[in-house]
């Protein structure tokens, strides 16, 4: 077709390409394609390449032919390949135009992909090796970029210690002589190649001999503010530090060829006066290279100065100054130091943390204090528990941020707070009364981002601190949110204030009947406002939230005159086409939630509409996902010729949102499965079956949400067994069959000896997803959540359930402990059996796990639990965070409670182990240690009686000198119990006149305390059999009356006593 075609068109089209007029553009386009697919293109190209007088057509057939050589070369002719390598040869020996060079460059490169391992361009090595020692620094720049692309190329079909020397060589030719920085660059990444092909430690001999000069080049990168230069060399040094990772035998060599690297960019990191993306740059490798290496800079000390930089960087941060967050090392800092914390166990990690950052809450200097705060939060997800044990030093210091004049720090302090708040850091939650006065006065603060950031906090602490600790602040908190959201204008600040406000109306309903007028007209009004801006539009989400708040608070009769506008509105909702529709259907289903477990049944004529909505948003991403991947279509057209993208911003807002939209679908399938399961029951198959997928999503939060409302689907065949009556269908206010304390999984409601087959098929359905997930997902939370719902099935089925799976979770619980499953990683640091901090939730939950099995099959357990021993023991010896420890402690307790027996080989090391643990003073280890050694003397054998009355003795001195100083009623309980139980083992020769009426003083015990009979019906026999404690029963009557109007005490115990009182 193209040997009618004169050189003379190729060059008009050619031309045509580079005009201003996109007309003439598009119709040379449609003219070229077609000829590039034909071979005989190649050489008028090149006639254009070499011959025409402007440079851009010259340039713009070279790139032409650069993108097509590949694929057209095999059908060249032989005579005509000889010609254009000769070409090409010939370009880079005469010309001098730079850009012509580089382009003869990047053809002579695409068309060696093709010839080199053919063996057909038999003399490139060697013109190319030429070049290389040319006194011209541009034909040294093409040799230079073509062995980084040829290099490979010879070496897969010539692996051999000469090639390699040879190209060593070259490397430190470069690197020592005045040649340009970018030959040097493309000598670096030569190194980069090379390394693939090292077989063995003594290879790498050349790169310690050349780190000094490529020091020395990164130095000059950064003396010139050289950003994209120093990128290129810091990746290599990524792939150098990557390279041998997985080779024990390699790793000497490696940290020696790579730590200069590392100590060089430390300096550079601290450096202030160099570019922000530079230093940005030098801590991605540092962060890179201790992630590697990372017991290797554990051993060598690296880790404090790591530290000492990050917190230095943070120091610079400015949270109040918007352009600072374009410095991006400051930014990445944080997320340094957050992965250091995951990665490093929290015994290695916590106390070099601690030791770099004590000295500095001493420091008064604005910087300082940001960088503080900014570092506690960043350590807040993996340290929680040992920032804990810093309460005494860390809360006075929180607490007087909050009222520094600087707002930086204020702001800071508030973004800190709210993620020790999200990671459950006891002291902020068990201490409202210090936290929320400060949190409320800074929520009239002049910066509307302090504001915010306040009512965030105080909505946080409202979810989970205690009731009774919020109670005395909860009218202050109600006028403040009242205050702001009847007078704000401010979106972002009225929008987590009415957050807060919507929780404390659900907390403490007693205050809403005073308040209801204003706070129904709060949610009308931002239900009814006119959408100026596109995120105002949440604040119909933030109304109709408020409002099934209040149905919750004030109940179904007070909210009827309400119910059907509030309806209206959410049935609105789920329709609305929006930018940030997604998020609105989610207002709208958490708001279902809210009303279906109010009215039950009385909604069940909207399930069929809203059903086939909730199926949709189960189901959304796929269209989603095709929307997406329409538009990502390659924006390169078949030249190869790059288009710019568009901003695709608003999509990713948008997938974000079909997430949120589809967890809430989640949560709200879970309450109607629970409040109207016959009428879901059409659905319920294919909900189940929606659900079990979403079980192993990749995605953390889709995982989670699918774990924690599968199990809910169980609620349909039990009501069709009347096993189960929900709200709506009996006479009560609340679902006949309930988890009524839901914190004791040893509670169990319906215990049949066997279930309808509806039932078991259902559960076993679930079971065997649920272990799937826990052998499975790499997400410890997820893993957590599927425990969490195991436990809430056995409390739920009882015995029966538990039967049909006791030995995959046993196996399972097992391999929790010895850290066996997926979501467990490998921990590097002084030693890799402990456990680290981030999985005291999944100890702990896999603890109750195994309490359940106790409590329902009891002295059968007794092998697993001989079985389980030496490792619950390696675990509470080793350095584990406290409440690790005090979970396993808490395992061994239970046993003894629950089992009622103790094998004759573990009697000893159980008591040594609990006397131990007693000495753990104020913590939850001695609490359980106290608590599994009264469990333990009530259940010793004869044989060892001796054994447990030599430990008694031991463990009554040790309370003796605890008590008069303990302050913690819970603890103070325990030991009451434990002295209780001494007393009453069988052959005790210890004398309750010398002991009880010291103890007298404890009583009474506080309310619902599993042990409280025990303790009063001890003092009560010993009181009413020994004559000296006779005598002073009066005393103890008082008590008892006490005793009986305790908040929480039992009924059966009530009755006891009142008995003795009468």
């Amino acid at each position: 077709m193209t040997q009618g075609i004169s050189p003379q068109y190729i060059e008009q089209i050619v031309s045509n390409l580079l005009v201003g007029n996109n007309e003439i553009i598009s119709k040379a386009t449609e003219a070229i394609i077609p000829l590039l697919q034909n071979p005989e293109i190649v050489s008028p190209l090149m006639t254009i390449f070499l011959n025409h007088q402007r440079i851009d057509v010259r340039q713009m057939a070279g790139v032409l032919l650069r993108k097509k050589i590949c694929r057209l070369w095999s059908r060249v002719n032989p005579d005509v390949q000889q010609q254009i390598e000769n070409v090409l040869i010939q370009i880079v020996n005469t010309e001098t135009n730079r850009v012509i060079v580089l382009t003869a460059c990047q053809i002579i490169g695409a068309i060696a992909n093709v010839t080199v391992q053919k063996g057909t361009w038999q003399n490139l090595l060697q013109v190319v090796l030429q070049w290389a020692q040319s006194t011209s620094e541009l034909q040294k720049e093409v040799a230079y970029c073509l062995i980084t692309d040829i290099a490979s190329l010879y070496l897969d079909n010539n692996l051999n210690s000469q090639v390699m020397n040879g190209f060593f060589q070259l490397v430190g030719s470069a690197l020592s002589t005045n040649t340009s920085l970018k030959i040097r660059i493309y000598a670096i990444k030569i190194l980069d190649i090379l390394h693939n092909y090292i077989q063995s430690p003594s290879e790498l001999a050349p790169y310690e001999q050349l780190m000094p000069m490529i020091l020395n080049t990164i130095k000059e990168a950064v003396q010139k503010d050289q950003e994209q230069e120093f990128s290129d060399i810091m990746a290599i040094m990524d792939d150098l530090v990557k390279g041998f990772s997985d080779i024990p035998e390699f790793d000497a060599a490696t940290q020696r060829i790579t730590t200069p690297v590392a100590n060089l960019a430390l300096e550079i990191t601290k450096t202030k006066t160099v570019s922000s993306s530079i230093r940005q740059c030098a801590l991605f490798f540092l962060n890179f290279f201790v992630t590697t290496q990372l017991a290797y800079c554990i051993s060598s000390g690296f880790i404090p100065t790591f530290l000492q930089l990050i917190l230095q960087i943070l120091s610079e941060y400015n949270p109040m100054d918007p352009n600072d967050e374009e410095s991006p090392h400051r930014v990445f800092a944080s997320e340094v130091l957050e992965v250091l914390a995951e990665l490093i166990p929290s015994q290695d990690f916590f106390p070099l943390f601690w030791q770099t950052l004590l000295p500095m809450l001493q420091v008064n200097d604005t910087g300082v204090a940001c960088s503080v705060l900014l570092a506690l939060g960043a350590v807040s997800s993996s340290c929680y528990s040992s920032l804990d044990s810093c309460e005494e030093v860390l809360m006075p210091y929180l607490i007087a941020q909050l009222q520094n004049p600087d707002s930086t720090v204020r702001s800071a302090d508030l973004v800190c707070l709210g993620k020790l708040g999200t990671f459950y850091v006891n002291f902020l939650l068990d201490n409202p009364d210090k936290f929320i006065p400060p949190l409320l006065r800074s929520t009239v603060d002049p910066s509307n981002e302090i504001k915010a950031s306040a009512f965030f906090d105080i909505h946080l602490i409202l979810e989970k601190a205690d009731v009774e600790l919020l109670k005395p602040l909860s009218a202050d908190i109600l006028t403040c949110c009242l205050t702001c959201a009847t007078t704000t204008t401010e979106f972002e600040v009225r929008d987590v204030a009415v957050s807060a406000l919507s929780s404390i109306v659900y907390i403490f309903s007693e205050l809403v009947v005073p308040n209801s007028a204003t706070l129904l007209q709060i949610a009308q009004t931002m239900i009814a406002t006119n959408v100026t801006n596109e995120i105002d539009i949440l604040q119909k989400g933030r109304g109709i939230e408020l409002l099934s708040c209040l149905a919750k608070s004030i109940g179904k009769d007070a909210f009827k005159p309400y119910l059907n506008g509030t309806l209206t509105i959410i049935k609105q909702m789920l329709g609305i086409e929006h930018a940030f529709e997604f998020e609105i259907r989610q207002y709208a289903y958490m708001a279902l939630v809210d009303l279906f477990g109010v009215y039950g049944s009385e909604l069940s004529p909207l399930i069929p509409s809203l059903m086939e909505r909730v199926i949709n948003s189960i189901n959304c991403e796929d269209d989603v996902v095709e929307e997406k991947n329409n538009l990502e279509i390659s924006s390169e057209d078949e030249d190869g010729v790059m288009e710019n993208d568009e901003d695709d911003d608003d999509h990713v807002s948008l997938y974000g949102g079909v997430l949120i939209e589809k967890i809430a679908s989640f949560t709200l399938v879970a309450k109607m499965f629970e409040c109207v399961p016959l009428e879901t029951e059409p659905y319920a198959q294919q909900i189940f079956d929606l659900l079990k997928g979403h079980c192993s999503d990749e995605r953390e939060e889709v995982a989670e949400a699918a774990v924690e409302a599968l199990w809910s689907v169980l609620y349909v065949p039990l009501a069709k067994e009347r096993l189960y009556i929900p709200l709506g269908v009996n006479n009560t206010t609340e679902n006949v069959v309930r988890l009524i304390n839901e914190k004791s999984p040893a509670k169990v409601h319906l215990n049949l000896a066997q279930y309808p087959q509806s039932v078991v098929s259902v559960f076993n359905e679930i079971i065997k997803t649920y272990l799937s997930v826990c052998d499975m997902s790499i997400e410890r939370d997820v893993v957590v959540m599927a425990l969490t719902k195991i436990i809430d099935m056995f409390t739920l089925l009882g015995r029966a359930a538990v039967m049909s799976c006791a030995d995959p979770l046993s196996k399972l619980i097992s391999s929790i402990l010895t850290q066996g499953i997926q979501c467990q990683q490998l921990n590097t640091g002084m030693d890799a059996s402990e456990i680290h901090e981030t999985e005291v939730d999944l100890i702990t939950t896999a603890s109750d796990v195994i309490m359940v099995l106790f409590k329902m099959f009891g002295a059968s357990m007794v092998n697993y639990f001989i079985q389980l021993f030496p490792i619950l023991l390696g675990i509470i010896k080793k350095r584990n965070s406290s409440v690790t420890k005090a979970a396993c402690v808490g395992i061994i307790a239970d046993f003894y409670n629950y089992v009622k027996v103790c094998p004759d080989t573990l009697v000893e090391p159980s008591f040594s182990l609990f006397l131990e643990c007693f000495t753990k003073k104020g913590s939850d280890i001695s609490r359980n240690a106290v608590y599994g050694f009264g469990m333990l003397v009530k259940v010793v054998p004869p044989s060892m009686r001796q054994i447990a009355i030599n430990a008694s003795q031991q463990a009554l001195q040790i309370i003796a000198s605890l008590l008069p100083t303990c302050k913690n009623k819970a603890f103070i309980d325990n030991y009451v119990s434990c002295v209780c139980n001494i007393l009453n083992m069988e052959g005790s020769p210890f004398l309750p006149q010398a002991i009880l009426p010291q103890l007298l003083a404890f009583l009474p015990v506080v309310g619902d305390h599993e042990e409280e009979m025990n303790i009063y019906s001890t003092f009560a026999k010993f009181y009413g059999s020994v004559p000296e404690l006779n005598a002073q029963k009066g005393m103890l009557v008082d008590v008892f009356r006490r005793a009986i109007t305790v908040n929480g005490i039992y009924p059966a115990t009530v009755s006891f006593l009142q008995q003795l009182t009468m």
